[in-house]
């Protein structure tokens, strides 16, 4: 390899380890508006301040490591009048998986609360992230983090996983919260708090688009790779 495009600082850490340090690399991160931007301020104010069980989303194939299992478990000691999950990913990505899946929501009683829908295209997307609050993922192990991001154009603060690459644009406490694998607790105490308190719902729903708005774009991230790759060409073939 003569040289990575990571999409995150969390990889670029993590190659620079395996590699001890001697691959070039810049990083260039997606931009995220592949489903475009959702609704303005005041729609996200009065979105927060709906009434009844917060509207979660998780978008993600259901393969082990989004860890949906795991934020079941912890969704499943919170009262079922407070939360509703809404999951769109592929069904069939890991069967065995989906199963296990589909017998924890039957035994806990959960079918009237966790909604689970296969790989949808942007349309169907964008409705979801529309109406949802509180976008929730946090046991996932991703190098980046797009769905997340996608979730920031719509004003949904992000309950997402520190280990990942995640951590790089949703701030804990500003713009959404970020949860350790050895607390899963922390999850329930997030949903808890937003479900009490809609006005801060409301102000993280609003930073979160501040994000998203800041974040590169396909043109400065695409620009940016191209001169690290035009540079490196010069660098190893001068006289070409």
């Amino acid at each position: 390899i003569d040289a990575l495009l990571p999409t995150s600082r969390f990889t670029q850490d993590a190659v620079r380890r395996l590699s001890a340090g001697r691959i070039p690399m810049a990083v260039v991160p997606p931009a995220g508006d592949r489903l475009g931007q959702g609704p303005s301020r005041p729609t996200i104010l009065e979105r927060s301040h709906r009434s009844g069980a917060l509207e979660l989303l998780f978008i993600g194939n259901l393969t082990p490591i989004k860890g949906l299992d795991h934020l079941l478990e912890s969704l499943s000691r919170l009262p079922s009048a407070m939360w509703r999950l809404t999951v769109a990913g592929s069904l069939s990505a890991d069967r065995k998986h989906t199963r296990a899946i589909r017998s924890f929501i039957s035994d806990r009683g959960m079918g009237a609360q966790v909604r689970l829908l296969d790989s949808l295209g942007g349309d169907h997307l964008r409705a979801l992230l529309t109406v949802a609050q509180v976008f929730v993922m946090p046991f996932a192990h991703e190098s980046f983090g797009i769905a997340a991001l996608e979730a920031m154009a719509f004003g949904l603060p992000v309950i997402g996983s520190a280990g990942g690459g995640v951590r790089e644009f949703v701030r804990h406490a500003e713009n959404g919260f970020l949860v350790s694998a050895r607390d899963p607790a922390a999850v329930r105490r997030h949903i808890e708090e937003f479900h009490r308190n809609r006005d801060r719902l409301a102000a993280m729903g609003r930073a979160a688009l501040t994000t998203f708005s800041a974040h590169p774009t396909w043109e400065r991230s695409m620009n940016r790779g191209c001169e690290f790759l035009e540079g490196l060409a010069a660098a190893t073939h001068p006289h070409a």
